[in-house]
């Protein structure tokens, strides 16, 4: 994909395409300098997930509703920022997310049951979920949200769990 490029005032308003994986430190640096975004040495701003387009472009999540309220649960990472497991009627568990993510990315899961506590079970083996720092859910508390919070480690071939809250 390429990326259209125009420089206001300067070479008498050139555009010109770059593709995508074709930008660097320097031209971000550059690009940012000439339009007035920050100080012109940060990270280029507002890249769009679907566009890939400079602006003012607010970046929306994906958002997947769980298949079920009750059994196995796969999450589908290639597809998914926010998993939301709602209204659960019976104990649940995770399964390996299906997909090929990419290292640091990130899933969100958010929990709630319909009134009564349920059980939470996670698949915890290479390529499935791995605590790190927090402990993983085993329950629901009734009519309460739970965020779970996971970043992909490429390395170990895990989701890491790095946050888990529940609402008060």
């Amino acid at each position: 994909m390429a990326l259209p490029v125009s420089i206001p005032n300067t070479f008498a308003n050139a555009t010109a395409s770059i593709p995508l994986a074709n930008l660097d430190a320097n031209f971000v640096t550059i690009y940012n300098a000439v339009n007035g975004i920050g100080n012109g040495s940060e990270a280029l701003a507002n890249v769009n997930a679907t566009g890939g387009l400079i602006g003012g472009t607010r970046i929306n999540p994906r958002v997947v509703a769980a298949s079920g309220t009750s059994g196995n649960l796969t999450i589908a990472g290639d597809t998914t920022d926010l998993y939301k497991a709602e209204g659960l009627t019976g104990g649940i568990t995770f399964l390996q997310p299906s997909g090929t993510p990419v290292d640091g990315q990130k899933l969100t899961i958010r929990l709630e049951d319909n009134g009564t506590a349920r059980s939470i079970t996670w698949t915890t083996s290479a390529g499935a979920f791995r605590a790190v720092g927090v402990n993983l859910p085993t329950t629901t508390v009734a009519t309460k949200i739970t965020y779970v919070g996971c970043i992909y480690n490429a390395t170990d071939s895990f989701w890491d769990v790095v946050a888990n809250i529940t609402q008060a």
